[in-house]
């Protein structure tokens, strides 16, 4: 290596930017038949055979996973190689089932953006106090984290109390990306956060250390005690690539700075800011 090579600064392996800056670019890509990762997504307008389709899932029984992959598919035209036009829905479920979550999720978020606009309305509560406020967030404004390929994103977690996993004690774990299908094959309530952790937890660990790759299923995190329980999907969460989808303030009330989440998963995200 030159001494030029030494001293010049090495590319970070997760990029970060605003959805602006970022642009209709998948933070992770499908790879196509020659190993390429593809980007691109294009969009059709929201018109009123989409509002049609769309509508008729926002019902009482609203599941965010099925109403997610149905506003994808409706609304996208090109997901990296896969041209979805020219595929019936069964195959844009089978593609959309093996993409990363984060790339669906910035889909989702970039359908809000190109049908509604940037902005909007949000009612959020302090972490702190508890105050109640009414809240406008620039979507344009969200942090996109990248990376270049899937293994840039991948870390490793040391296990605070060991347990079993088929007989083999867990000391470190391999954690990655997890695929959209963890949220779609959660035996539970996806808002119920025990159910919610454990298909993040599944979908997210790649291999134990000294143990190889392993491919978990419900249950098989059964015995993973609290500590690791709270700390890993928090460490998993912190680590994501994709949308960062939190707002950042000072509260009127407590003074404190908060961070809070947007609510991205209820049936408000496409309702129109009232500004």
């Amino acid at each position: 290596m030159s001494e030029q090579e030494k001293n010049s600064p090495k590319a970070e392996p997760v990029r970060k930017a605003t959805l602006a800056e970022h642009g209709p670019s998948l933070p992770i890509g499908i790879l196509d038949q020659s190993g390429q990762y593809r980007r691109e997504v294009a969009l059709r307008p929201w018109k009123f055979k989409q509002e049609k389709a769309l509508g008729a899932l926002l019902g009482d029984e609203f599941n965010l996973v099925q109403y997610v992959e149905a506003a994808v598919g409706e609304m996208c035209t090109r997901l990296g190689p896969h041209s979805f036009e020219a595929m019936k829905p069964e195959e844009r479920t089978v593609v959309l089932s093996q993409m990363w979550m984060a790339d669906v999720f910035f889909v989702y978020l970039l359908i809000r953006v190109r049908s509604l606009g940037n902005l909007i309305s949000l009612k959020l509560a302090c972490p702190h106090c508890g105050a109640r406020f009414d809240h406008t967030a620039d979507l344009d404004t969200v942090e996109i984290q990248s990376v270049e390929r899937v293994e840039d994103a991948q870390w490793e977690y040391d296990v605070r109390r060991p347990f079993e996993i088929r007989g083999k004690t867990a000391e470190k774990l391999l954690i990655g990306p997890p695929r959209w299908s963890s949220l779609a094959q959660i035996p539970g309530d996806i808002r119920n956060f025990g159910d919610l952790k454990e298909g993040i937890a599944l979908g997210s660990i790649r291999e134990i250390e000294g143990h190889g790759q392993m491919v978990l299923v419900a249950g098989e995190l059964d015995e993973m005690e609290k500590e690791d329980i709270e700390l890993l999907p928090r460490e998993i969460d912190k680590r994501s690539v994709g949308p960062d989808m939190s707002v950042e303030g000072v509260c009127k009330s407590c003074r404190k700075d908060y961070t809070v989440a947007i609510e991205w998963g209820n049936r408000d995200f496409f309702a129109p800011s009232s500004r």
